[in-house]
């Protein structure tokens, strides 16, 4: 037990270029990794970081401090709102609303499912459902001008 806690407190003591020294030579011995210079970033856990989409990173909470995050990255969200902007652009205005709501769909359902467990998605995907029926809707306005219900 004495030697484990040593070890640890050894740890935290590290400058965080001596760990990853650290970190580098037990993957080379343990698992024959090695990583990669231009990718490896050591940053801290309250400023996060971008990992597979998703943003990590610790936020503190008055009932019980430090606690992980991972959320949606921002530009993930612009993206998506691009993508649905560029579906529902006047020039499409040929396509019928079935078309238009099949090209929606997959893109909509396969981003949410990937983003549902983030910190906030719930706020997020409800913003993200207004926007799309608010595109919808200038859509149609573009599509049938005549049409009455403004």
């Amino acid at each position: 037990m004495l030697t484990t806690s040593l070890f640890y407190h050894q740890e935290l003591l590290k400058t965080p270029a001596r760990k990853k020294q650290s970190l580098e030579a037990f993957l080379k011995d343990n698992a024959g990794l090695t990583l990669s210079p231009e990718k490896t970033h050591i940053t801290s856990v309250e400023d996060g970081f971008n990992f597979l989409g998703h943003r990590v990173r610790m936020r503190w909470d008055d009932r019980y401090g430090f606690t992980p995050r991972i959320e949606i990255p921002k530009a993930k969200v612009l993206d998506i709102r691009y993508r649905v902007k560029q579906i529902t652009l006047r020039k499409h205005v040929v396509m019928s609303l079935p078309a238009i709501l099949h090209k929606i769909n997959p893109i909509l359902r396969g981003w949410g499912n990937f983003y549902r467990f983030c910190t906030g998605a719930k706020h997020i995907l409800s913003s993200l459902d207004w926007y799309v029926s608010d595109r919808l809707w200038r859509w149609m306005k573009k599509k049938h001008p005549n049409a009455g219900g403004s």
